[in-house]
């Protein structure tokens, strides 16, 4: 019985983890815009909030305030 209970405290611990893990990617997700390869702003495609603009940062687009 004890070594059952271990195995789904660890299961639970596990799918802990994963939902915390897409919580954090989902809000860290507008953040960084998925388009590298850019030289200057105006190749990035301005899909971030209204308050931020999209900025070509190291050859990447990113979502800048």
């Amino acid at each position: 019985m004890r070594k059952s209970m271990a195995t789904i405290l660890k299961f639970v611990y596990v799918i802990m983890l994963f939902i915390y893990s897409l919580f954090v990617i989902e809000s860290f997700g507008h953040r960084f815009l998925i388009y590298n390869n850019c030289k200057n702003d105006t190749e990035c495609p301005n899909d971030c909030g209204p308050h931020e603009q999209a900025k070509c940062i190291l050859y990447a687009c990113y979502c800048v305030e």
